[in-house]
């Protein structure tokens, strides 16, 4: 269960779910059938009454269930049970359904609500003022899907804390932090969503096979001014095997020096023949489906997987949310004269930067309401195609 869920105060579930079996009075049955079916994979599934004499006894059972709040997972319990109770009147009773969610609406002790969405959904939602020079103060709201009756959790608790914490920051004005935990943002989500297609962010992971080494012996044949390589263990060509390949003739190479650590190696330039001969074909490592970085998967995720559309996410932000993570996350004074230049148009010098577009609310505020929306429908879409199912 998406912990989010667990600043929903008892007293006011409590009172919610009194609320809500007021209002379905005479529709006791809906009750009964909501709770039969998100617990009819559990180990003690509930059976429905029979008839209205067993309600009072199937009440108290029911009841009982969901004061273990923890130790029978009775929070989540009750919110899928709000969850089915919905879903089951937007079919049979519209009006009913509008008055049910009117109640699932929970204050926190954070700066967030927790209510139910018209898809039956849990969300939190934040509301935020923006604040400009040129237009009049108004009321926005930010909202994300945290809970699923049939999904589990939706958009996890991590990417959450990132988006309450950039919306924290922009109401205290710090559109530094602000930009910077929603390019973390950017990136997670681009790691689960290519987690889903078997990419892997690990550290010194190669995209490319790594082969094994092959020993060899290089010595100097002074009299005739020439070095010769051997191999003391057996090679997959022998040297009579090279000559017929070459017409016996020599095959040149390009070696050069390159700075290895503390360390000075060669790299040799040469033909697949000399390649094929001279090393060996046993893979050490195999090549793994890597990304290194944030640019990188945005490239991938947008030109080789096809998982962002311009629907999606505007393809001139990529640049931006690089610019960003890259240089906020390792922040200097000089990082923040870095040129942005897709949005040259709105300076007077020709030359925007990203101190600019943080000095820009209008700007800022763009990015804050709209990542959310972003984070959202990709981890929408991740469920609905069988990702990250708990």
């Amino acid at each position: 269960m998406n912990t989010l869920l667990s600043y929903i105060t008892a007293q006011h579930i409590q009172s919610a779910y009194q609320d809500v079996k007021i209002l379905l009075q005479g529709y006791d049955e809906i009750i009964f059938n909501a709770m039969a079916d998100i617990t009819r994979t559990t180990a003690n599934p509930f059976v429905v009454p029979v008839n209205n004499m067993q309600y009072q006894d199937k009440y108290i059972e029911l009841e009982r269930r969901l004061n273990f709040r923890h130790t029978l997972d009775g929070l989540r319990t009750i919110l899928n049970l709000f969850s089915g109770i919905h879903q089951n009147l937007l079919v049979s009773n519209e009006n009913l359904a509008v008055q049910v969610r009117n109640r699932l609406s929970f204050d926190t002790n954070r700066d967030f609500k927790i209510y139910m969405r018209e898809n039956s959904n849990w969300a939190v939602l934040w509301a935020v003022e923006f604040i400009s020079q040129r237009t009049a103060a108004e009321i926005f709201s930010i909202s994300v899907d945290i809970q699923n009756k049939d999904w589990g959790w939706m958009v996890p608790d991590y990417v959450v804390e990132y988006i309450d914490s950039a919306i924290s920051a922009y109401k205290k004005g710090m559109n530094t932090a602000c930009l910077a935990l929603l390019s973390v943002t950017v990136e997670a989500v681009l790691r689960d969503l290519l987690g889903s297609r078997s990419y892997t962010f690990t550290a010194h992971a190669t995209s490319s096979d790594v082969y094994e080494y092959c020993d060899a012996l290089i010595t100097a044949d002074a009299p005739n001014n020439c070095y010769s390589v051997s191999f003391p263990n057996p090679m997959q060509f022998q040297p009579a095997d090279f000559a017929n390949a070459t017409g016996n003739n020599p095959s040149p190479i390009r070696i050069r020096r390159k700075a290895n650590g503390n360390r000075l190696d060669l790299v040799v330039l040469a033909d697949q023949v000399v390649v094929d001969h001279l090393s060996s074909s046993v893979i050490s490592q195999p090549a793994q489906r890597t990304v290194s970085g944030l640019g990188a998967a945005l490239n991938i995720a947008r030109n080789t997987e096809n998982l962002i559309t311009p629907a999606d996410l505007p393809p001139d932000f990529d640049n931006v949310i690089q610019v960003v993570r890259n240089n906020l996350i390792h922040l200097s004074g000089d990082a923040l004269n870095t040129h942005l230049p897709e949005f040259d148009r709105r300076s007077v010098s020709g030359h925007f930067t990203l101190k600019e577009f943080l000095n820009t609310p209008e700007m800022v505020f763009d990015v804050l309401t709209n990542i959310p929306i972003f984070a959202n429908d990709q981890y929408q879409k991740l469920r609905q195609n069988g990702h990250l199912i708990n």
